[in-house]
C-alpha cells in the first residue's frame, strides 16, 4: 500500500468527492489492518511504538556536559528511529531533548546543556513522551 498526501488532490481532479473518500478510506484500512505505511515513497514504517513518563532531571556534573534518564517503551530495540518530546519549553544554553534506544524495550532520553552555570533542564520535572519507529 502506498499513501501519498500530495497526490490525492491531483488524482481526483474532475471526479466525485464520494469516489475520492472512499478510496482514501480504503487505503487507510489496509494500513490499519497491517498493510504497510509509506508516506511520499518514503522508507516503510512498520510499527510505531510510543510512551510517556514524568521525569525530573538533575543538572549535569559540568557545562558543557548531559544529564540522562530512560522511559520505558515496551517493543523498542536497538537501532530503531526515536524522538522525544517534553511538555516545557527549551531552557536557555540547552539543546532540545534527544533520545536513542540503550536496550530492548528502554529509551534514554538525553539533555545536553552547551552553555552557561550547569542548571536543572526542566525544573520540578516534565512529561516525557518517547517515540519509536521500526522501518
Amino acid at each position: 500500500m502506498r499513501v501519498t498526501f500530495g497526490n490525492f488532490g491531483d488524482t481526483y481532479v474532475g471526479r466525485r468527492m464520494r469516489d475520492f473518500i472512499r478510496d482514501l478510506e480504503n487505503t487507510l484500512l489496509r494500513a490499519y489492518d497491517g498493510g504497510d505505511l509509506i508516506i511520499g515513497g518514503g522508507q516503510k514504517i512498520v510499527k510505531h511504538m510510543s510512551a510517556t513518563a514524568a521525569l525530573n532531571f538533575a543538572a549535569p556534573g559540568a557545562v558543557p556536559g548531559i544529564t540522562t534518564q530512560t522511559i520505558t517503551v515496551t517493543g523498542a530495540a536497538l537501532g530503531e528511529t526515536v524522538m522525544v518530546s517534553a511538555s516545557i519549553a527549551t531552557p536557555a544554553g540547552f539543546l532540545p531533548p534527544v533520545g536513542y534506544v540503550s536496550a530492548a524495550n528502554t529509551v534514554t532520553v538525553v539533555w545536553a546543556q552547551l552553555s552557561g552555570v550547569a542548571a536543572d533542564p526542566d525544573g520540578a520535572g516534565a512529561t516525557y513522551r518517547a517515540s519509536v519507529w521500526r522501518h
